[in-house]
């Protein structure tokens, strides 16, 4: 009596879960190190692409325009000096009081992170907001220093409004 089975051994399926542990051992680290450099480029090139738009409505419009730091995606945050990583807006600030006034200024632009894993902090000339004239250029210059678990790099706001990466190394402590 020849009776045909079918299946897999235990053997075989044990080594079937091994493979599969391995390659997931091995594959998560690079993964969550593709999502911290896609995080990075994201956020970098999204405060990049703010302070162009900024610059150029302010110059098109004719009036100053102003980039702040942002928990709400709404207002300016209040916080000395207020955190970046949360996000930003960018708006006319016709009377350059340093807020999005309710039937003066306009919202142009507001980029939110909702759980970021990195920091963006800019240094005391640049920490309340930047504000564009009317003509395009900043009221300031100085830098933002980007840091994750993996790296950290330092980008610079000259005071033509150009915004460049001067540096870039190791994680921060």
């Amino acid at each position: 009596m020849s009776a045909s089975q079918s299946g897999i051994s235990l053997v075989e399926l044990m080594v079937i879960v091994s493979i599969i542990a391995l390659t997931l051992t091995l594959g998560i680290p690079s993964f969550s190190g593709s999502r911290a450099k896609m995080q990075r480029t994201q956020a970098l090139q999204d405060l990049t692409d703010s302070f162009a738009l900024a610059r150029s409505e302010a110059t098109r419009r004719g009036v100053a325009v102003r980039v702040c730091a942002s928990d709400d995606g709404a207002t300016c945050t209040a916080a000395n000096p207020p955190p970046w990583d949360h996000g930003w807006i960018a708006f006319t600030d016709v009377n350059q009081d340093g807020s999005l006034s309710a039937g003066a200024d306009e919202l142009i632009h507001a980029r939110q992170f909702s759980a970021p894993a990195f920091t963006l902090t800019p240094d005391i000339t640049l920490a309340n907001g930047v504000l564009f004239g009317g003509d395009g250029l900043p009221s300031a210059a100085g830098q933002f220093t980007y840091c994750d678990n993996n790296e950290s790099q330092v980008y610079a706001l000259s005071l033509v409004g150009r915004f460049e990466r001067l540096s870039s190394g190791a994680g921060c402590p």
